[in-house]
C-alpha cells in the first residue's frame, strides 16, 4: 500500500459516525529536533515547512516538489543514523539519487544547505542524539501527553507518528492544543537541559477528506 493510500485510508475512517480531519507537525523530524536542542532554524522568524526552507535555498532548476522529497530523504537519513555528514543515500528502492558520482554531488550539496537551515542538525550523533534514540522518545511523550489532554477536554483523538486525528468539529482544538502542548514540553526540555530557550508556535498542517491539506505557518515568539 503506498502512502499516499495510507492517508486516504486515514481521512476516510469515522469517529462515532463523523468525518475526521488529520493535523500534522510539518517536517516533524528537524523542527523538533530543533526545538528540543534549543537551537533556531535559518528560517527567520516564520515559516511553513523547513524542508521547502531548504529547498528555497538551492540553486537547482529541477521540479520544488522533487526537490522537497530529496531534501527530506537526507534529513531522515542523517537522522536515523545520527551522521549529519552523511556522504550518500542509503541502498533503498524510495532513493531519488543517482547512484553515480553526480549523484553522490548532489547528495552532499543539498546536505551541506540542509545544515545551513537547520544547524540543529550538526548535533547529531550515532549513540543518543538521532531519531532513533533521542528524539522518538521525546515524540511519543510528546504524542501522549496530546491525546490525554484531549480525552480531558472530551475529545476523541488518535496518533500516528507526528500526526493526530479528531472529528472535523474540532479541528481548532485540537490544533491549539497540540500547539501548546509542544511549547511547553520543549520549554521543559530546554530548562532541563540547560541550552538556549526557544518559543515557538510550531508549523502544522490539517487535511479533511476531499480538501487540500492547508499549511499553517510556525513562528517564533
Amino acid at each position: 500500500t503506498s502512502i499516499r493510500n495510507k492517508e486516504q485510508q486515514r481521512l476516510e475512517m469515522l469517529i462515532d459516525g463523523e468525518a475526521v480531519c488529520e493535523i500534522d507537525l510539518n517536517a516533524s523530524q528537524p523542527s523538533l529536533f530543533s526545538l528540543l536542542t534549543g537551537i533556531r532554524m535559518n528560517t527567520g522568524d516564520t515559516w511553513v515547512d523547513a524542508y521547502a526552507a531548504v529547498v528555497d535555498q538551492l540553486d537547482s532548476t529541477d521540479d520544488a516538489k522533487l526537490l522537497r522529497k530529496k531534501v527530506k530523504q537526507i534529513i531522515v537519513e542523517i537522522m536515523g543514523t545520527g551522521n549529519p555528514y552523511r556522504t550518500g543515500p542509503a541502498d533503498s528502492k524510495e532513493n531519488l539519487f543517482d547512484i553515480l558520482e553526480q549523484g553522490k554531488l548532489e547528495y552532499n550539496s543539498i546536505r551541506n544547505s540542509c545544515l545551513e537551515v537547520i544547524p540543529a542538525l550538526k548535533e547529531l550523533n550515532r549513540e543518543y542524539m538521532n531519531a532513533t534514540g533521542f528524539l522518538s522518545y521525546h515524540e511519543a511523550n510528546i504524542l501522549t501527553e496530546t491525546l490525554l489532554r484531549l480525552k480531558g477536554m472530551g475529545i476523541v483523538a488518535y496518533g500516528v507518528h507526528d500526526c493526530v486525528i479528531v472529528k472535523c468539529f474540532c479541528k481548532d482544538e485540537a490544533i491549539d492544543t497540540y500547539r501548546d502542548i509542544i511549547r511547553n514540553y520543549v520549554l521543559k526540555v530546554q530548562k532541563k537541559s540547560g541550552v538556549p530557550k526557544v518559543v515557538t508556535d510550531v508549523a502544522l498542517s490539517f487535511e479533511e477528506l476531499g480538501s487540500d491539506k492547508v499549511k499553517l505557518s510556525g513562528s517564533y515568539k
